[in-house]
């Protein structure tokens, strides 16, 4: 038991020292990773947990970033407001979001029937 502690407080010393720096980092805290797992396991399908795991995840970043939990330069914002834009846009059903795909990749070279689409 006492390297299993060793184990888990040597986790936890690695992930704060770099969670404050890094959003990649903190995402990965046991905490977070916890907290957005209850939330992506709420949903009944793969396409709606993946979109949930996309919008918790940017959820959480923006919410750490505004309390000053994560700091990362501005230009590095930028790109989580792009993030959010995008994800916003994701369709509510995985038949929406492949009805779209299908349109965007119609010219791209792919056999549709090989994913079962």
């Amino acid at each position: 038991a006492k390297t299993e502690g060793g184990a888990k407080q040597l986790r936890d010393w690695l992930t704060q020292s770099d969670a404050a720096l890094d959003p990649q980092a903190h995402v990965l805290r046991p905490d977070v990773v916890l907290k957005l797992s209850s939330e992506i396991m709420q949903e009944s399908s793969a396409y709606s947990r993946v979109r949930r795991a996309v919008l918790a995840t940017l959820a959480e970043l923006k919410r750490a970033i505004e309390a000053d939990e994560v700091k990362i330069p501005a230009t590095e914002k930028r790109w989580v407001d792009r993030l959010q834009r995008q994800a916003d846009t994701l369709p509510d059903s995985e038949d929406n979001f492949i009805s779209e795909m299908k349109e965007e990749l119609a010219d791209a070279p792919y056999l549709p029937e090989e994913y079962g689409i």
